[in-house]
């Protein structure tokens, strides 16, 4: 707005300005000119005034008029607003479900920590008959964690020897987990008089892994162990009645 005012003044000064000097143009002619002149020649000299004014102000430069015009402004448009896409939250790690024992692996786990092997070296004899040199084989085959070989030296045992070889061949099979043929082997020697007491608290651990169908068998072992004060493994069957 201050710009456009400046230049109309401007312009009304330079309009002033021709004025004034037609004005002063015209008195010096009028003076120059002798008195008596004709109407005709005063009418044609203020033509020429006029004239010349009129192409002072055709001529003149109009500064407004060689003002550039700024450039073309683009339209304020709003442009719609992207909608700007919902940040991908965190994936949230599935709680895996804490994997349960199952029964099973339970009733095998107290019978693999309740058990207890025999020390099988302390009855070894090196002077022993032939049909006892294989129990000491296989003797010294479990004493060395080795059951297939003890079963393998059991085979040839005299049946004098049975019931010896009944309870190693027991052993055997519970060090390569076949409890169900250890319970078995030690179930036939509950009633043996050298290994009766041993033979029912083994027997008792080969049956746990399968408690689900052996319960009233493992509680009726563990109840005459219990009840027998003179067991020799009271305590053990006390222990593993309370873990049940």
């Amino acid at each position: 707005m201050a710009d456009n005012t400046n230049e109309r003044l401007e312009r009304e000064a330079r309009e002033a300005l021709v004025a004034a000097d037609l004005s002063a143009k015209m008195k010096q002619w009028r003076q120059q000119t002798p008195p008596r002149r004709s109407g005709k020649s005063l009418l044609l000299l203020l033509f020429l005034l006029c004239a010349l004014g009129g192409a002072a102000w055709w001529f003149w430069p109009n500064t407004e008029a060689e003002k550039p015009l700024p450039p073309d402004l683009p339209s304020e448009q709003q442009t719609p607003a992207q909608k700007q896409p919902t940040p991908a939250l965190p994936e949230q790690r599935r709680q895996e479900p804490v994997v349960q024992k199952s029964a099973a692996n339970r009733y095998l786990a107290l019978a693999q920590t309740n058990y207890q092997a025999p020390d099988f070296a302390a009855d070894i004899r090196g002077d022993a008959p032939g049909g006892r040199d294989l129990l000491d084989d296989a003797r010294r085959a479990l004493a060395a964690k080795q059951p297939s070989a003890a079963l393998a030296a059991l085979q040839n045992v005299p049946a004098a020897y049975r019931t010896d070889a009944d309870y190693l061949r027991g052993h055997a099979f519970f060090a390569q987990q076949k409890y169900a043929q250890a319970a078995a082997v030690f179930g036939q020697l509950t009633g043996s008089v050298r290994y009766g007491e041993a033979a029912q608290w083994y027997e008792t651990l080969a049956l746990l892994p399968d408690y689900d169908r052996k319960k009233s068998l493992i509680m009726s072992r563990l109840e005459q162990i219990t009840g027998d004060d003179g067991h020799v493994f009271q305590q053990e069957a006390k222990r593993l009645a309370a873990q049940l």
